[in-house]
């Protein structure tokens, strides 16, 4: 057996594992559409430098008998997989689907990777869509956007040097696993924050609220906001550095405040961080 140095999954990796982990499809997926003259091998070029920038874009996941949950191993060094294929469609909704498709008919090696995988598909002479790929374990929609931002400043010429070095993920894994295990008292303090918060009361009844039962649902109300109200709302949101999603969350949280009196508002929400 070959000898391996590796780190501990984080706290959010062991949950993906646990959820996904005999499921082929749990894939990280993001598509951009290219408009204007495209150079494909520069463009493939400034992918590799990007792996070569991020650890957990050439990070393997290997598991060992008796051990419940992999390790992830760092590779020095580790080409993406890239395809150029042709696409069916013109269209980029039906060429999207049809580039999953694809996707999803190869196999997700964890443990020899890569991990990372690209596909370059042609609309037209000046229209390409790229579609890349990733485990769970490996990105969320947050990490997706960075690949994307990096990606087309790679492929514009930006000197990379210029930005500050990323902090790697294995080193954040191995930060999280510390302050848990920590015997300071932090762990406990943190667990005991949340647990009060967590046992806070429902929020009391709300002006109008019915029983919930079938004979009294009237389906999923839907409101349409004027475009000025929504322009409005978006640049709100940008000055402030928040997302349209904070902002409305901000509103229903006062709203029940208003209305039924309690400032403790327990407000439950489904992040895709891994």
């Amino acid at each position: 057996m070959t000898s391996l140095e590796g780190f501990r999954l984080s706290t959010q990796q062991r949950r993906a594992w646990a959820l996904w982990q005999d499921d082929a499809s749990a894939r990280s997926w993001c598509a951009l559409r290219l408009d204007g003259p495209l150079d494909a091998e520069a463009l493939r070029a400034a992918a590799e430098k990007l792996v070569g920038s991020h650890e957990i874009l050439r990070t393997t996941f290997h598991r060992r008998p008796g051990i419940r949950f992999p390790f992830q191993v760092v590779e020095e060094s580790r080409t993406p997989a890239w395809r150029s294929v042709e696409c069916s469609s013109t269209e980029p909704v039906p060429a999207i689907e049809e580039l999953v498709r694809q996707e999803m008919a190869l196999p997700l090696d964890l443990e020899r990777g890569p991990v990372l995988g690209f596909q370059l598909c042609a609309l037209s002479g000046s229209r390409h869509l790229l579609l890349y790929s990733l485990p769970t374990l490996t990105a969320d929609r947050s990490a997706l956007h960075e690949i994307a931002r990096q990606l087309v400043e790679s492929y514009a010429g930006k000197d990379a040097a210029a930005r500050e070095k990323p902090i790697q993920y294995a080193d954040y894994s191995q930060w999280q696993e510390e302050l848990f295990e920590a015997d300071d008292g932090t762990p406990e303090a943190a667990r005991a924050y949340w647990r009060e918060k967590s046992a806070l009361e429902p929020t009391g009844a709300v002006p109008f609220e019915t029983s919930g039962d079938a004979s009294s649902d009237t389906g999923d109300p839907e409101l349409v906001l004027p475009q000025a109200t929504l322009e409005k709302i978006d640049a709100f949101c940008r000055d402030g550095g928040f997302s349209a999603g904070d902002f409305l969350l901000a509103c229903w949280q006062t709203l029940l405040w208003r209305t039924t009196g309690d400032a403790d508002v327990v407000v439950a929400s489904v992040e895709d961080r891994r």
